[in-house]
């Protein structure tokens, strides 16, 4: 367990947090969120214990121990070294061919694990530095962006070891996919404050959502009715409104919402339909690319990595499309 007990942070005359408590359990998978500049990368240090609190405690549990996982690690590489001595150094309880395999991964294959550090661009020194994290026996991951500068492949071979990481993972990341697949608590962070949300990202999405619009004062339900509290804060108005429209208006108003739902309900069904179609072929895509000889077996390698890259985007795109078809129905 990893724990800030009304923790603060402040640079100079800027407070990044205030006050706040934020427990972390053993074996959850939580998603850290929020717009730029919001402090997730400062979250992650405080926990971490590269920054120091300007106020409160940090408690971790005896048994905690901790991997974090940014890109500046990168810096603090040794040059002189290969890629494969560099992480054999961190990775004592790993067999070579685990660790070849932990490099297979990462995208060093071949000659590229006896390249000398030094040699290396930024994004390949990044993986490096991740592998390293993830060789540790760690049962505690603090990811900040660790999908910066992976490919697909590499993407999903870290995705589904951190879904099987029997461990705690705390994962900063721009990549919707990601935090909905391997997320089942979001902590939101901003204005000095953290909230957390039960479920994945698009869970908290909807979750936040929902919040926002009672906080407006006015609540809808799915099929266009009101909440009781609702008609009631608006009552005598609406009743001088029926009043004026009468019978007429009220049976035209009512033909209108009927169809305005069956053609809502239509296209939700349509855009489910393409979800799934997109979903199955992406899956079996991903089945394929995860076979080890994928580059030297298929020829048209490039091709399909770039139409799993389209339907994750098709995907992304259909899910917005439906929660407009679900709002345009509820209004």
């Amino acid at each position: 367990m990893a724990e800030l007990k009304h923790a603060s942070k402040k640079y100079g005359a800027l407070t990044v947090y205030d006050g706040i408590d934020l427990v972390i359990e053993r074996g959850q998978k939580i998603a850290l969120v929020g717009p730029n500049g919001a402090g997730k990368s400062t979250m992650m240090k405080l926990i971490a214990g590269v920054e120091k609190l300007t106020g409160g405690d940090r408690v971790i549990g005896d048994k905690v121990r901790m991997g974090y996982f940014a890109q500046d690690l990168a810096e603090s590489l040794d040059y002189e070294k290969t890629v494969i001595q560099e992480l054999s150094g961190s990775a004592s309880a790993l067999t070579t061919p685990q660790i070849r395999g932990l490099l297979g991964a990462m995208l060093f294959s071949g000659d590229d694990v006896d390249k000398r550090v030094a040699v290396l661009s930024g994004g390949e020194r990044a993986r490096l530095a991740l592998a390293k994290v993830l060789a540790q026996r760690n049962n505690c991951l603090l990811l900040d962006e660790p999908t910066n500068n992976l490919d697909i492949v590499a993407k999903d071979s870290l995705l589904e070891a951190l879904r099987r990481f029997p461990g705690t993972v705390l994962i900063v990341s721009h990549d919707r996919f990601v935090l909905n697949e391997l997320a089942t608590e979001v902590i939101e962070v901003g204005r000095g404050q953290a909230v957390r949300y039960l479920g994945n990202y698009d869970r908290y999405l909807e979750k936040k959502a929902a919040l926002e619009q009672q906080s407006s004062g006015v609540t809808s339900h799915k099929d266009g009715s009101r909440s009781a509290t609702d008609r009631d804060r608006i009552g005598s108005a609406a009743n001088e409104h029926r009043e004026r429209a009468g019978g007429n208006h009220r049976a035209r108003d009512g033909a209108d919402a009927g169809r305005r739902h069956e053609r809502a309900a239509k296209r939700r069904e349509q855009i489910e339909a393409e979800i799934e179609k997109k979903e199955a072929e992406r899956a079996s895509l991903a089945e394929q690319m995860n076979d080890p000889n994928f580059y030297l077996a298929r020829n048209d390698a490039d091709e399909l990595i770039a139409r799993y890259e389209k339907l994750g985007c098709d995907v992304e795109r259909l899910y917005a499309d439906l929660v407009k078809s679900e709002e345009s129905a509820a209004g």
